[in-house]
C-alpha cells in the first residue's frame, strides 16, 4: 500500500514538471519578428530582421524614452531558413514570427528559387500566410535599416505606406500566398510595390542672408522611403519597372486593386481623378484566331472638385474614365507584349472560359498566349 503511495506521489511530482517546463512562453518574454528583408549573396542569401521586445516596449534606453525597443539582426546562410536560425541563436530567447508584417526583397532575389527561399515559411506553423510582400529598389537591408520619421523604425509603417498608396490608386497589394500563386504559374510573372529611398536636403531659412550663406556640410540631409514604382518580374527574376499611376492600373485590370488613379488635361485645367473601381467583369470572345479578354469597370469618382455646373462635372467624368481607359489599353498592350497576358492573369481566364484550349497547350503556353489579348473598357 505504502509503495503504491509512493509511485503516486512520484507520477504527480514528474507531471507536473513535465507540464511546467513544456508551457509555452508568454507573450511578454518573447522577441517579435516584425519586418524580413531577404537579399542575395554569391554563396547565398543574406536576411535582415527587425525585431521587437514586448516586456520592455516603450523605450530602448533610459535616456531616450521615447523610441520604440527595437533591434536589427542580419545574417546570411545557403538558404533563408539557413540564415534565419543563424540570426535567431544571435538574437537568443524565444523568436515569434507570427507578427511579421512584411517580406522585402532585394532586386537581385530570384522568386523561382522557391524551396531556398521559401522553405522555412512554408514549413513553420508561426508564418502569417497574408503577410504583405514588397521589393527594394537595391536592398532589403537598406530599407529596413532606415529611420522612417523622427529616427524611429516601425515596421507598422511598412503595409501603412502599401494601403495608403493603394488607397490613391497608385499601388498593388500582394500577400505572400498571392506571390506563391504567381510564382506556381508557367510564366512566373508578379508586379511588387517597391519600396525607395530619397535623398532630401533642408536648411533652416530663419536666419535670413546668414543662413543662406552657411556651408552645404551644415544642411540636414534626411533619406525619406517612399513608393513610388512597381517591379516586374518575369519567370521569377526582376526585369522592368513601371510607375505609381501603371500599378493602379495592373490592380484594376487584375481585379487585385480597388482604385485607380488619372491625371486630366482639359479646359485650361489639370487636375487628379482618384475613381474607386465598384464593379468588374471579365467576358471572352473569339476574333478570328485571337481570344480577347474585355476587363470592364465601372468606376466612381473619390475626388471632390468645384465645378460651376453640373454638366461640368459630367464632362470631367467622362474625360478621366476616357483618359483611364486609353491609359489602361496602351498599358496592357506594351505589357502583353513585353511580357505575356499571363502577368493580367489570362491563365485564370482561360481556365474559366476554354479550359479545353488551356490543357491542349499546357505544355506550350508560349504559342497559346501569341493568340491571346487583353482589352479594357471602362463605364
Amino acid at each position: 500500500m505504502m509503495k503504491r503511495k509512493y509511485y503516486f506521489l512520484i507520477i504527480m511530482l514528474l507531471s507536473v514538471v513535465y507540464f511546467t517546463g513544456t508551457q509555452p512562453p508568454e507573450i511578454a518574454d518573447r522577441i517579435m519578428v516584425h519586418a524580413i528583408g531577404i537579399d542575395v549573396e554569391e554563396e547565398g542569401y543574406r536576411v535582415t530582421m527587425q525585431t521587437f521586445t514586448p516586456e520592455s516596449s516603450g523605450s530602448e534606453t533610459s535616456i531616450d524614452p521615447s523610441q520604440p525597443n527595437v533591434s536589427i539582426v542580419s545574417d546570411s546562410g545557403r538558404t533563408v531558413g539557413e540564415a534565419i536560425r543563424i540570426c535567431f541563436n544571435r538574437l537568443g530567447g524565444n523568436i515569434f514570427i507570427g507578427q511579421n508584417q512584411i517580406l522585402l526583397f532585394g532586386r537581385g532575389v530570384d522568386l523561382s528559387q522557391k524551396e531556398d527561399l521559401f522553405g522555412y515559411f512554408l514549413s513553420s506553423s508561426e508564418t502569417f500566410l497574408n503577410v504583405d510582400c514588397a521589393s527594394a529598389e537595391n536592398t532589403a537591408e537598406e530599407i529596413l535599416r532606415t529611420p522612417i520619421t523622427g529616427n524611429a523604425i516601425t515596421s507598422d509603417k511598412y503595409p501603412e505606406m502599401i494601403r495608403s498608396a493603394s488607397d490613391n490608386g497608385r499601388c498593388v497589394e500582394v500577400s505572400f500566398t498571392e506571390l506563391l500563386d504567381r510564382i506556381n504559374s508557367h510564366e512566373k510573372t508578379l508586379v511588387l510595390p517597391t519600396f525607395s529611398l530619397s535623398q532630401q536636403t533642408s536648411s533652416d531659412s530663419e536666419g535670413g542672408e546668414s543662413s543662406r550663406c552657411e556651408e552645404k556640410s551644415d544642411k540636414l540631409e534626411e533619406r525619406r522611403l517612399k513608393i513610388s514604382s512597381g517591379a516586374v518580374y518575369a519567370d521569377g527574376k526582376f526585369r522592368a519597372e513601371i510607375s505609381a499611376e501603371q500599378m493602379g492600373i495592373y490592380g484594376m485590370i487584375c481585379g487585385s486593386g480597388e482604385n485607380v488613379h488619372a491625371e486630366i488635361s482639359g479646359g485650361g485645367r489639370k487636375y487628379s481623378e482618384t475613381y474607386r473601381i465598384s464593379s468588374r467583369a471579365v467576358t471572352a470572345s473569339s476574333e478570328g484566331e485571337e481570344i480577347v479578354f474585355c476587363i470592364s469597370a465601372r468606376a466612381i469618382p473619390l475626388d471632390s472638385q468645384m465645378f460651376e455646373a453640373i454638366s461640368d462635372r459630367t464632362d470631367s467624368e467622362t474625360a478621366a474614365k476616357r483618359e483611364i481607359e486609353k491609359k489602361a489599353a496602351a498599358f496592357a498592350e506594351a505589357m502583353c507584349a513585353e511580357f505575356t497576358p499571363e502577368i493580367f492573369g489570362a491563365d485564370y481566364f482561360l481556365m474559366r472560359h476554354y479550359p479545353q484550349v488551356y490543357r491542349l497547350y499546357a505544355d506550350d503556353p508560349e504559342e497559346l498566349y501569341r493568340h491571346v489579348r487583353i482589352a479594357v473598357e471602362i463605364e
